[in-house]
């Protein structure tokens, strides 16, 4: 099995999840709609699988100026593995 480092990717950050480690192979950004909005990011566990990630917003998001109090980043709204 190969390492992370070895497949190529740049961390972008990790979350935890059932135990796996899962680090961000890109940053996350807002998606979702007006109505519903939340940020989302691909990564990758130390197996290779390949996963979806997203955060609900905080209430106040659109006031605060520090993109990184948008989220509880340690609490992901979902993480779905990508077929």
């Amino acid at each position: 099995m190969k390492k992370f480092e070895e497949l190529g990717y740049t961390v972008h950050g990790e979350v935890e999840h059932e135990g796996k480690v899962i680090r961000l192979t890109q940053n996350a950004y807002l998606d979702g709609t007006h109505e519903n909005p939340y940020y989302s990011a691909n990564g990758i566990d130390a197996e290779g699988n390949e996963y979806e990630i997203t955060w609900d917003v905080v209430e106040n998001w659109k006031e605060l100026e520090d993109e990184s109090e948008c989220c509880d980043w340690d609490e992901p709204k979902s993480v779905e593995q990508i077929d």
